[in-house]
């Protein structure tokens, strides 16, 4: 899926959006690292809205992708980390204002905060934290206080 998906030109998300509930399945129960690997790309190809898709990270937040692409976050292997990432990235830089807050009320903050010193991470959590500032100001306000909270405890 994630090779179809990140092509160009990409199939129409009303042709991917078909393939959401396998790969929620594969992201959410498989225990192999390739798997949730792929099925991470595949998402993160699927909400790339710059690439012509549409909708794509609307429907991610709307069938519950969030809670377990922060879970993700916390993996052990970069591969996984990786495209959990950007697919998070793609849902605050192309989705709206309820899709930013559907990352910040899974708890992403705390993880890309620690992705900030991670080798290999450090610019993605960067550009997904920037993102995030983009937002409502109560957005805003509950970074502003993570961030102050990790520098006090440093």
């Amino acid at each position: 899926m994630s090779n179809l998906c990140r092509h160009n030109p990409k199939p129409p998300f009303e042709q991917t959006k078909y393939a959401l509930p396998v790969l929620r399945r594969e992201v959410f129960n498989s225990s192999d690292d390739a798997i949730p690997s792929d099925a991470c790309w595949a998402l993160s190809y699927i909400s790339d809205e710059s690439e012509g898709s549409d909708g794509g990270a609307q429907a991610l937040t709307k069938v519950g992708f969030c809670p377990r692409l922060v879970k993700l976050l916390g993996h052990k292997s970069n591969n996984v980390v990786l495209p959990a990432l950007r697919t998070i990235g793609n849902i605050v830089s192309e989705g709206d204002d309820l899709q930013t807050q559907c990352v910040i009320d899974s708890g992403a903050l705390p993880p890309l905060v620690n992705l900030l010193t991670t080798p290999g991470t450090e610019r993605g959590a960067c550009i997904v934290i920037l993102a995030i500032t983009d937002g409502t100001r109560d957005q805003l306000q509950d970074e502003l206080k993570l961030v102050y909270l990790v520098l006090l405890s440093t």
